[in-house]
């Protein structure tokens, strides 16, 4: 065994002890049985990263327990090898979603892999466990084939923030911090940004404000630096020791930005970092739709990807909020959906939605829940939205609300 690994099988055992004697003796005798119940084969990770190759396991039904998140650092999990059948065995990774300390951040709670490893999407092969009090593990069922990394990182790996508005405080981060701040908000806003960013011992009561940002292209910026990508642009900005603090206002083109912090060569300094936002509306794509949705005629849109309904319940949860299952009825009404599902925070190429096309009543002969006559085809529409329809049970929906 790695001496970063330690393992133990564990039997657990009843013990049973026996006193008795015979009718013609006066002596008592003694005996002990011991009966096995049940066994666990259990792995606890020291190291801060590890490669796991499944022939390190005793046996196949094991338990792993990684090194504990804390409050200064998450955790990433890397497959890179998997081969087994999801009736022959799986891996089971699980721990908590978020702390008290960190809400703000979105993470796997639980993740159960099977099959191949090529066919795995994104998010299945690169699990990531925020910071918690309490540490992930690793369930291994059956006889999955399968290599592993993990490594343990700062915990601001991945801060993701998809409100109406928030912020965050890096106050004097220690070397070698590493930090992603990802603002993601509905189609049909953009993000108002502002960075406070200096020597904190320097601080005035009127910081420096100025847009200016340069290309990114300062990589050896020892102290602060910090890059800002909106779609396809990417701007930087190097703080060190002693720069007073410097007020940064940005409005980004997209819904998204991203913001990468790199800490370097700052023992005991001073530097520190504010960021706010807010969600700023795009007047002519949601008028005066409630945030979250985008306008589209007398109407309001929006992609539920919270919970995934029958489409039936579905179509009731839309009455309840005083719409119905969106209806298509034209290639504008099309191209607004598609634009906002794809720039949707909870999009993924293997995502369904509903609509209001139904053909319950007769088979083949589709209505729209709302009452629209069902005129506009599309051989794009029927293979995006018709299709899916009808082979999943339970998925994401699109609602049309009345302004």
């Amino acid at each position: 065994m790695h001496p970063g690994k330690s393992s133990v099988l564990v039997i657990w055992k009843r013990f049973v002890r026996l006193k008795y004697k015979t009718d013609n003796q006066p002596a008592i005798y003694e005996t002990t049985y011991e009966l096995p119940i049940t066994q666990d084969c259990q792995l606890w990770l020291k190291n801060e990263s590890e490669e796991i190759v499944w022939r390190e396991f005793p046996r196949r039904d094991c338990i792993c327990w990684f090194p504990g998140p804390s409050s200064d650092h998450g955790l990433v999990i890397d497959v890179t090898r998997l081969n087994v059948p999801c009736f022959r065995g799986y891996l089971y990774f699980s721990g908590l979603n978020t702390t008290l300390q960190h809400q703000h951040i979105r993470g796997h709670r639980q993740t159960r892999i099977c099959g191949k490893l090529e066919e795995l999407s994104e998010s299945d092969r690169h699990i990531y466990f925020p910071p918690s009090h309490t540490p992930p593990f690793l369930h291994i069922y059956g006889n999955p084939v399968f290599t592993l990394n993990y490594h343990l990182v700062d915990y601001c790996y991945n801060v993701t923030f998809t409100s109406r508005n928030g912020s965050f405080d890096l106050t004097s981060p220690k070397n070698d911090l590493q930090c992603t701040f990802k603002i993601y908000l509905p189609y049909g806003h953009r993000i108002a940004l502002t960075l406070s960013i200096g020597d904190n011992s320097r601080s005035t009561s009127i910081p420096n404000t100025s847009t200016e940002l340069q290309n990114s292209e300062d990589t050896e910026c020892n102290g602060l630096l910090f890059e800002l990508h909106d779609g396809d642009n990417a701007r930087s900005h190097c703080t060190r020791s002693g720069d007073i603090e410097r007020q940064i206002e940005f409005v980004s083109r997209e819904n998204k930005v991203i913001l990468k912090v790199l800490v370097r060569n700052t023992d005991g300094n001073t530097l520190g970092m504010k960021m706010r936002y807010r969600a700023e509306p795009v007047e002519d794509l949601v008028k005066t739709c409630d945030f979250g949705w985008v306008a589209y005629r007398q109407f309001c849109l929006v992609a539920m990807e919270e919970t995934r309904l029958p489409w039936m319940q579905a179509e009731m949860e839309c009455g309840r909020k005083g719409g119905h299952l969106a209806s298509i009825r034209s290639s504008e009404a099309q191209d607004i959906i598609d634009k906002m599902l794809l720039n949707s925070p909870g999009y993924r190429d293997y995502n369904a939605y509903w609509i209001g096309a139904s053909d319950r009543t007769h088979e083949g002969d589709f209505h729209w829940s709302d009452g629209l006559p069902f005129a506009y085809t599309r051989e794009l529409l029927i293979v995006q939205y018709l299709l899916l329809s009808g082979t999943y049970n339970s998925i994401n929906w699109t609602a049309f609300q009345n302004e």
